[in-house]
């Protein structure tokens, strides 16, 4: 074993993730993150998370909870993209709804070897946000990178001031 080996990789200081489900706090934690990726120079990797997400049993109803779970994603991807595209042209960024276990932990995971991680402070969540605990909270306990959690009612910066 060499003294690399034992090094942990060290975060890319020009990859910033931001997680997106569609709700407005994940938008504005995407607009946060595309100021803060301009500001840095740094490159954007939008990820939204889907997943079985029930108990019910039957072939029918656990396709239909995979394709609902699976057609949200796409759809916050493809609205992050919007945004991107409309107000922040020049970020480098990459967007992805990847399949996993809880969104806390794949986002964990896609935030190892990055600088920067975002959220917003609730999701689509609802009452079972309420009793197991959000996204955030988890992200924040558990982070090995600095965390940027956007508040609900958070004013989106003016993209246009920073386009260049």
């Amino acid at each position: 074993m060499t003294f690399d080996t034992l090094q942990p990789e060290m975060p890319d200081p020009s990859r910033i993730v931001v997680g997106v489900d569609g709700s407005e706090p994940s938008l504005a934690a995407l607009q946060f993150a595309a100021a803060e990726a301009t500001v840095r120079g740094a490159r954007l990797r939008v990820v939204s998370v889907w997943r079985l997400d029930g108990s019910e049993s039957g072939e029918v109803t656990l396709r239909d909870q995979v394709a609902d779970s699976r057609r949200a994603a796409d759809d916050a991807i493809a609205r992050a993209r919007h945004e991107l595209d409309k107000d922040w042209p020049a970020v480098e960024a990459d967007a992805e709804a990847i399949e996993g276990g809880l969104p806390a932990d794949m986002l964990l995971d896609e935030s190892e070897q990055s600088a920067l991680l975002v959220v917003g402070n609730r999701g689509h969540g609802g009452l079972g946000t309420l009793l197991l605990g959000s996204v955030s909270e988890h992200i924040v306990r558990n982070a090995r990178c600095p965390v940027v959690v956007i508040p609900h009612g958070w004013a989106e910066p003016d993209a246009t001031s920073h386009q260049t």
